[in-house]
């Protein structure tokens, strides 16, 4: 749904970057039991990592992971929907 919903924008003409999403949610799981916060969502955690990925990437952060690949179908066979 991400991928049509990225290729109807850009169809417009609207600039469209797509971040990685993996492991996201394990990482969230971690920060939140650090943090103390246990068996409650941890969706927002997740998309503040992912934010802050794209952000770092961006700015060419130390910690930025390099951008995967897309294949000749415009799939990343290592992103999540």
């Amino acid at each position: 749904m991400a991928r049509r919903l990225g290729a109807r924008l850009e169809r417009l003409g609207l600039p469209v970057e797509y971040e990685d999403e993996t492991l996201t949610t394990q990482q969230a799981d971690s920060v939140a039991a650090r943090s103390g916060r246990r068996g409650g969502p941890t969706d927002d955690i997740a998309a503040s990592l992912i934010l802050q990925q794209f952000l770092d990437r961006r700015s060419g952060g130390v910690d930025a992971p390099p951008r995967a690949s897309q294949d000749e179908a415009g799939e990343r066979p290592d992103a999540e929907a």
